[in-house]
């Protein structure tokens, strides 16, 4: 059935493709905070109208400000419907192997550069070792220039340089901090460092896999996001739900009647989590009032579903457990 599911979103996923080439940017007026913002996603992708579903899919895949952590982390919670689940997803896998991303197009040393230059100024960074011919490093960078920072973000290992140019779009311009070697008194003087930033207008790693079509490093890193996204699926996907009846243990494995995406386990961790915060006063965490209405009303929502549907005795009564154990923790009593 995981399989069925997965395969069937992989192949949603070439239509998505198409979408993303031809809708607008995503909206301007959208919070600046990258999780509120992503809040405002949620309720769009459980849209009644599909069209809205799926817009929001895109808009979400293209949208760099709501970065691919902040979207693990909203997975690893319980508080959501399984086509939201899906669509969370489905985005991440859109943004990895579907959107065309930024590149530079060099190739670089496998191992940082660590050394201390002519004027015995440290320089740790990344070196280049190659410029990729029609990409756009050919006409700013050179062999042997040292990319010391990204947007000033300092470079600690050369992986880093790919995975922060792919944060930004084809015709992106970024700011690149490097250490070039210059001929201090002519061509046989002494070769000294300095430290320049220059911009750089992206170019797209479809433009680099044309260029460098046979590089087992543009075939690596492809191979690595599929990988990151299968293990997403994995995680974080639908799967079957087995329960063992309960004082017997030799009996074989029962098929749960609960519905998708409901895991006690994460759903108690977020309760006990979000209650420790408003106990503690911490800076981030919700007014007491806030968390008093949001709990109250994921028990009543329980409690509903708990009417309208069919469920075995073991599942009933886990959810009346959990309901119970909602209640209790909202009282904010030590």
């Amino acid at each position: 059935m995981t399989r069925i599911i997965l395969m069937l979103f992989m192949a949603m996923a070439g239509l998505s493709s198409v979408l993303a080439d031809s809708l607008p940017p995503t909206p301007a007026d959208l919070p600046g905070d990258p999780r509120h913002r992503l809040s405002v996603y949620m309720e769009r992708l459980d849209s009644e109208r599909w069209l809205d579903r799926e817009t929001a899919t895109i808009d979400l895949a293209r949208d760099r400000v709501v970065e691919e952590r902040v979207i693990v982390e909203r997975l690893a919670q319980s508080l959501m419907t399984q086509e939201q689940r899906l669509r969370l997803l489905r985005a991440i896998e859109t943004r990895l192997l579907l959107l065309p991303k930024g590149a530079v197009g060099i190739s670089m040393k496998k191992h940082i550069s660590d050394f201390v230059d002519h004027n015995g100024e440290p320089v740790r960074g990344v070196e280049v070792v190659d410029l990729i011919p029609g990409m756009p490093a050919e006409d700013v960078l050179r062999i042997g220039d040292v990319m010391v920072s990204i947007e000033d973000e300092p470079l600690e290992i050369p992986s880093q340089v790919s995975s922060l140019i792919k944060q930004y779009w084809p015709g992106d311009e970024v700011e690149l901090e490097i250490a070039r070697d210059e001929m201090a008194n002519g061509e046989e003087g002494e070769r000294r460092s300095r430290r320049i930033r220059i911009r750089i207008k992206l170019g797209s790693t479809d433009q680099l896999v044309q260029q460098n079509r046979n590089s087992r490093f543009a075939n690596s890193d492809r191979h690595l996001d599929e990988k990151r996204v299968y293990e997403y699926y994995q995680l974080h996907g639908p799967k079957p739900r087995l329960l063992n009846p309960p004082g017997n243990d030799a009996q074989p494995m029962q098929v749960s009647s609960m519905p998708m995406g409901f895991d006690i386990d994460l759903i108690l961790q977020q309760l006990v989590a979000d209650r420790e915060a408003v106990l503690e006063k911490r800076p981030d965490a919700m007014s007491t009032v806030e968390f008093t209405e949001k709990w109250t009303r994921y028990s009543q929502d329980i409690s509903i579903i708990l009417q309208q549907n069919s469920f075995s005795d073991q599942d009933r009564l886990t959810l009346e457990n959990l309901v119970a154990r909602i209640i209790e923790s909202v009282s904010l009593e030590p």
